[in-house]
């Protein structure tokens, strides 16, 4: 019986050596073409299916990759179809990817009119609403839309609370002075595009963009240099960004609703003294807070962060025939900071229609009305969530006596030489706040004569109107 044990053993033993020496990775190597004129491809992505582990090919198209003979390669590259491929027994690999006809067949808008990017000689990148959904991202302005999404263009947030300014900068910085890109909506070149500065304080800055819904975008092309922006001249020095938004359709009338809400949590607080602690730390360095030792301790972040909430609905209705159609869309956002004092409200109608009036001549006109409103923390409570945790943790927040309810910032409740500030009290709307309000208006009509075929003529009038408060 033992003897029998004893083969089953071995067996067993023999069977995991086997199961294991199939399942060691082994190097795979390779080379990856053109489908149609078989010239190698520098720089395609191989990855393991289900993994982060890779490699790309080298000038010659040629790769080397270590996986197992269960693991399915997935090769990728910019144009061409991805193509999976699951290697077996085989050590090497010759891959041809196909050219992906679909991509070099998608229209981008240029300053003077549309190309097919199988055409285009300039360097153009393009986001579509299909592609990114653009529906479901919690943005405020079609600007972070662009971030991660379009080689060479880089996004900065100034701030983190809604409606916040974002830097846009194409290639870098390419001037000494503004080095914003021209926007273009609807073809209407945007005038103000740099942040809109309330008081005296850069932090009361606010973003123009932010009266354009995200919703009513259909795309984004972003012109990098002087051959694809060429029409508007110096205005195009730090490239141009044409934002298209959606237009009807043919078909029936379509009624469409998206929408979404949310909520966000300030994702890390800093580890501060209580009240035992902060008294013994500072009675080294010289200062007596002990008449507040039996005060209860009190958490200033928990006090000036808070769970924010967002909401976003968009309403539309499009269609049209062969001779026109139509797109109106209403949209409306709520949503707060994570900080006391912060929040963005944003109303929006968009309306577009185009016309055709006989076989050679088509009319139609684009319209965006918005209304913005903007709570900043006032001059009073700038940057409340860091300044917090520096306040003392016996400082209480509120004393009946106080003013409104608050506790007033005075040494009998901080101490000698004591610099607690009520946050609570400086971002309450009944002591004090500020408001950005922008109204916006953003129109263009046009008139297209089509002289011959392929050879068009077309005149166009815009406005864009805004009044800051």
């Amino acid at each position: 019986m033992i003897k029998f044990t004893n083969k089953l053993f071995g067996v067993f033993l023999l069977l995991i050596a086997a199961i294991n020496v199939q399942a060691q990775d082994r190097i795979l190597s390779g080379k990856v073409t053109d489908g149609a004129t078989g010239e190698p491809l520098p720089g395609v992505n191989i990855v393991i299916k289900g993994t982060t582990q890779g490699s790309t090919t080298d000038t010659s198209g040629e790769f080397r990759i270590s996986a197992g003979s269960d693991a399915t390669l997935i090769f990728s590259f910019v144009g061409y179809q991805a193509q999976e491929v699951q290697p077996g027994s085989l050590t090497v690999l010759n891959v041809k990817l196909n050219a992906d006809q679909k991509i070099l067949e998608d229209v981008v808008v240029v300053g003077y009119g549309s190309q097919r990017k199988v055409d285009l000689t300039g360097s153009v990148g393009s986001i579509r609403a299909a592609d990114v959904d653009i529906a479901s991202k919690p943005v405020t302005s079609a600007d972070q839309l662009l971030g991660g999404r379009v080689a060479g263009v880089q996004i900065t947030n100034r701030s983190g609370d809604p409606g916040a300014p974002i830097d846009v900068r194409i290639r870098g910085v390419g001037t000494a002075g503004v080095n914003s890109p021209l926007w273009v909506i609807d073809g209407v070149p945007i005038v103000q595009t740099g942040n809109i500065t309330v008081n005296t304080s850069s932090t009361t800055e606010s973003n123009p963009l932010a009266g354009i819904n995200p919703n009513d975008i259909e795309s984004i092309d972003v012109l990098k240099d002087a051959s694809a922006g060429a029409i508007y001249g110096a205005r195009a020095a730090n490239g141009v960004i044409i934002v298209t938004t959606k237009r009807g359709k043919d078909g029936k009338a379509k009624l469409t609703y998206d929408g979404y809400t949310g909520f966000g949590t300030a994702w890390k607080q800093l580890d501060v003294l209580n009240v035992s602690q902060y008294i013994d730390m500072q009675s080294q360095l010289g200062r007596d807070f002990s008449q507040f030792a039996n005060k209860p301790n009190v958490d200033w972040q928990n006090l000036v962060f808070r769970t924010s909430k967002v909401q976003n609905h968009n309403i539309g209705v499009s269609g049209g025939n062969a001779n026109a159609n139509y797109f109106i869309g209403g949209g409306y956002m709520d949503q707060q900071g994570l900080e006391l004092g912060q929040g963005f409200k944003r109303y929006s109608l968009k309306a577009n229609s185009d016309i055709k009036v006989g076989n050679r001549i088509k009319v139609g006109e684009s319209i965006l009305i918005s209304s913005v409103d903007r709570n900043i923390q006032p001059e009073e409570a700038i940057y409340a969530g860091a300044s917090s945790s520096r306040n003392q943790p016996f400082f209480a927040p509120y004393d009946p006596a106080g003013p409104g309810g608050y506790a007033a910032e005075n040494v009998a409740n901080r101490g000698t030489g004591g610099n607690s500030s009520n946050y609570l009290m400086r971002t309450d709307p009944n002591f004090v706040y500020t408001t950005v309000q922008s109204r916006k208006i953003l129109g263009n009509v046009y008139a297209e004569l089509e002289i011959l075929k392929g050879l068009k003529y077309r005149i166009s009038s815009g406005i864009d109107y805004n009044v800051g408060v």
